[in-house]
């Protein structure tokens, strides 16, 4: 029975993406194939990361702090052609406590490349994360093809979330060192970077040649207390909001 609703789930899921992408606008024109597209973003059946996440979800006006730690696993579990004969390829993601623990499906991302951009389909919101090729110093709108101004809910408060986000090329074809592990080529993108006494919009990622993505970071933080809190840091004074990391496990 409980494979049943997972099958059940996950067909309904598709569905529901097959008639978003059915929607999208149509230009093949640019349009690399899946095989020549990135080693940064790596899309074949039964390709497989597992994660480290710790998450702190402020409630309450910050008086209260969730601290959330587990692992995170997506896998390529399969593949379909979207309204305009592209391949969108299934993410599945699953969870579970600790190491000893068992995985549990609990949702379904998709993946694709669409006019030389690699797309990533979360929550429904469909971002671009890479342009292609990778240039230095290139900039894009990772957010143009959703409406990023609808508030996101974090805890039991809505958030302006996507507030001033500009992805950009940061660091190009170095080194990162992730749980003690070196990366030999890697890109650093910037999702957000902007601050003031009331707002903090902070997101990171890191893709590595062949593996994909490999770090994540989000500090998406709102307070009203600034005069007296000037010199506090933002994982003090924050009031609503969340702290997501995610790194690539061993």
């Amino acid at each position: 029975m409980i494979e049943f609703v997972i099958v059940m789930k996950k067909l309904s899921i598709y569905c529901l993406i097959f008639c978003f992408l059915s929607c999208a606008k149509d230009d093949s024109r640019n349009e690399i194939s899946v095989i020549s597209s990135s080693q940064y973003f790596p899309l074949e059946m039964g390709h497989t990361i597992e994660y480290d996440v710790l998450e702190i979800i402020y409630r309450n006006e910050g008086q209260l702090r969730d601290t959330i730690t587990y692992q995170l696993k997506e896998e390529i579990t399969d593949s379909f052609k979207d309204g305009a004969g592209k391949t969108v390829f299934v993410l599945d993601r699953s969870k579970r406590s600790n190491i000893s623990g068992t995985w549990s499906y609990f949702e379904s991302w998709f993946a694709q490349i669409e006019n030389n951009q690699a797309i990533r389909i979360e929550d429904n919101r469909k971002f671009v994360k890479l342009r292609l090729p990778i240039k230095p110093n290139d900039q894009w709108d990772g957010n143009a093809l959703f409406d990023d101004r609808n508030p996101v809910v974090i805890g039991d408060d809505p958030i302006d979330y996507f507030k001033n986000w500009n992805s950009k090329m940061i660091e190009g074809s170095g080194i990162q060192t992730i749980n003690g592990i070196n990366y030999n080529d890697t890109h650093v993108i910037s999702l957000a970077d902007d601050e003031n006494k009331l707002e903090l919009r902070y997101g990171k990622e890191i893709y590595a040649d062949t593996i994909g993505l490999i770090y994540r970071e989000l500090r998406i933080l709102d307070t009203q207390c600034f005069d007296k809190c000037t010199d506090l840091l933002w994982e003090k004074k924050a009031e609503k909001g969340h702290i997501y990391i995610q790194k690539i496990r061993k």
